[in-house]
């Protein structure tokens, strides 16, 4: 019964309209490692199959981003690459080179804010890699939990 109502924030948690998505359809979910990628992975080829889905990803320094961008290919067609503020990170231009290595399209991007703004209107995006870039986006739109 508790799968019913507990409200997990940042795991496949669609967000809301807000200051930082406005209408857009965004999702976000704080997985940080190849496991949990391919949970995501699957959930996303089932939920958006058909659409153009873009990836927002950003990986700690201790952590496989390769591994975690693996499981999305042939589901993302586009990866923008964000750091994770504050946080020993993967810079965005090396997440962005290792996104194409694997057939990804990829940019890198400083700033939450422009990757959000950069995905054409009508795609989804799905923002994940980090539980503290999943923080750092629930209280940019609004959303933080109680």
């Amino acid at each position: 019964a508790a799968m019913g109502w507990a409200d997990w924030p940042a795991r496949l948690q669609r967000l809301a309209r807000g200051p930082l998505i406005g209408a857009r359809e965004v999702w976000v979910d704080g997985g940080h490692n190849p496991s949990a990628a391919r949970q995501v992975a699957s959930f996303a080829k089932k939920q958006f199959a058909g659409r153009p889905l873009h990836l927002a990803f950003a990986s700690l320094e201790t952590k496989q981003p390769r591994a975690m961008l693996e499981p999305f290919v042939g589901i993302a067609e586009h990866v923008h690459c964000l750091p994770v503020a504050d946080h020993a990170c993967f810079a965005p231009v090396e997440l962005a080179a290792i996104a194409r290595s694997l057939g990804f399209t990829a940019d890198a991007y400083d700033a939450l804010e422009e990757a959000v703004a950069s995905v054409p209107n009508g795609s989804p995006l799905l923002i994940f890699g980090s539980l503290y870039l999943a923080g750092t986006v629930l209280a940019a739109n609004g959303q933080l939990p109680d």
